[in-house]
């Protein structure tokens, strides 16, 4: 999940429109219907109030007890998948595959990152790095 809250497949802008008949958001009374409110995941996972030093990958914070309002504010504002009506559909699948994948890799190899130069993400709507390469090398253990 940190993993997810730090590098965000999507962090970009998503696009919700308010419901009807008007919409009470962030301390702003009656935002008319159909005015556009853009989110950004990117943001929402950097807020201190939630997650204390959100740049720095803490995975720990996620071993919480799953009744502690802690990390139920945590899951809240974790928005790797989006929310609503358009949240990916993979969004309950995807965490498991990928746990079981790396679980599985990291079993049997142990990998260092070749050649990082152009890893740095790109400003686009999914992200990638910006020489559209990340080579690997896995050796056994």
């Amino acid at each position: 999940m940190e993993t997810l809250r730090l590098h965000s497949p999507i962090p970009g802008i998503q696009p919700p429109i308010t419901p009807a008949p008007s919409t009470t958001l962030a301390g702003y009374d009656k935002i008319p219907r159909k005015t556009r409110v853009n989110v950004q995941a990117y943001s929402l996972h950097r807020n201190h109030d939630v997650f204390p030093n959100p740049g720095s990958f803490l995975p720990d914070r996620w071993l919480k007890p799953m009744d502690s309002v802690e990390l139920g504010n945590m899951r809240r504002w974790l928005w790797a998948f989006g929310s609503g009506g358009r949240m990916c559909v993979g969004s309950n699948l995807a965490p498991q595959e990928i746990k079981l994948v790396v679980a599985a890799i990291y079993s049997n190899f142990t990998s260092k990152i070749i050649d990082d130069d152009g890893i740095d993400p790109i400003d686009a709507y999914t992200v990638r790095p910006s020489n559209n390469r990340l080579v690997l090398k896995f050796e056994r253990v």
